[in-house]
């Protein structure tokens, strides 16, 4: 009688013992497959934020590729936060680089009011949702042509699409 209880709590201790090693087992590979699915859709946002319609050049309705609407995106940043597409925890930036700014211009961020004046800007930032603290950062950028209003009508200039992801 007692060698039974003696086995039998013995092979429970070892159930137990072996489902705990899986739970912690099956946590690690749940962590890394989560990390790398943060990745995969990173390497994908830098693809899909130029072409999003709030941002993308149109013409009559018509999506232009590759192109990004500066007053689409000044519009964007208006926004409350909550009010915007839940892109995660991230940083994006737009930097114009070409045609060469003035030394005025090198640091002014892109408003309606210096559009409006016909002055030039260096960068807007589009979406900033960074945590206070964060285990992880991934940056990556593309080029992009940015439209700009102008008195002659429109204006492409090259632009560098900045975009951090942080990780909790």
């Amino acid at each position: 009688m007692h060698e039974t209880i003696i086995v039998l709590f013995i092979f429970i201790l070892l159930v137990g013992m072996g489902l705990i090693a899986f739970n912690k087992y099956m946590s690690a590979k749940t962590e890394e497959m989560k990390q790398r699915d943060l990745l995969t859709e990173f390497s994908f946002s830098i693809g899909t934020i130029p072409s999003m319609a709030e941002f993308q050049c149109s013409k009559f309705a018509n999506p232009e590729d590759g192109c990004m609407d500066m007053l689409k995106i000044l519009a964007f940043k208006t926004l409350d936060l909550e009010s915007k597409y839940n892109l995660g925890f991230k940083n994006i930036t737009l930097f114009i680089i070409y045609p060469e700014l003035d030394e005025e211009a090198k640091n002014t961020e892109c408003t309606f009011r210096l559009l409006k004046q016909g002055k030039d800007c260096a960068y807007i930032n589009i979406y900033s949702n960074v945590p206070k603290h964060y285990t992880a950062k991934h940056v990556t950028s593309t080029a992009v042509l940015v439209k700009f209003p102008s008195q002659d009508g429109v204006a492409y200039k090259l632009g560098k699409l900045v975009i951090e992801q942080y990780t909790k």
